[in-house]
């Protein structure tokens, strides 16, 4: 399909129209220029702001983009040393419900989430558990808790 494509006489699910028009998909969230520019949306603040990252020389990077002192702390955090939050389920035994929703007490290196939820399948735990308790003690050595999101 070339950039913009035109679609004459089209009915799309109960919707007829006389013409329709797509246009190609915007570059990902997370694009990266030729300039070496890092273009990303902000996650911080419900304002969505697209950051732009330049490096500088020194190895630090120049954040611009940001409508808010959070998205400036977001994006220099996402450039030197991103973090993301974890949700998942472990098995459970000697209770109704199979699983158990836990979660990450804090953010944890966005580099170890696949080590992490290795981790997190191979856990079985007995009933009765409370939300809040500790399903897992200092994962890989990250000092963060997996802990349980439900009581059961």
């Amino acid at each position: 399909m070339t950039k913009n494509s035109t679609i004459e006489n089209s009915k799309i699910g109960n919707l007829k129209t006389d013409k329709l028009t797509l246009k190609e998909k915007p570059a990902p969230k997370h694009a990266i220029k030729l300039d070496g520019i890092k273009e990303f949306t902000c996650v911080s603040c419900p304002m969505g702001c697209m950051l732009q990252a330049t490096p500088l020389e020194s190895g630090e990077f120049k954040i611009s983009g940001n409508s808010c002192k959070r998205g400036l702390t977001y994006g220099l955090q996402e450039m030197k040393d991103p973090k993301r939050n974890i949700s998942s389920t472990v098995c459970v035994s000697g209770a109704e419900i199979n699983s158990l929703p836990v979660k990450t007490a804090e953010p944890i290196p966005k580099g170890k989430i696949f080590e992490i939820m290795k981790e997190i399948n191979k856990i079985t735990v007995k009933a009765p558990i409370n939300v809040g308790d500790v399903i897992i003690e200092n994962v890989l050595n990250t000092g963060v808790n997996i802990i349980a999101t439900r009581n059961l």
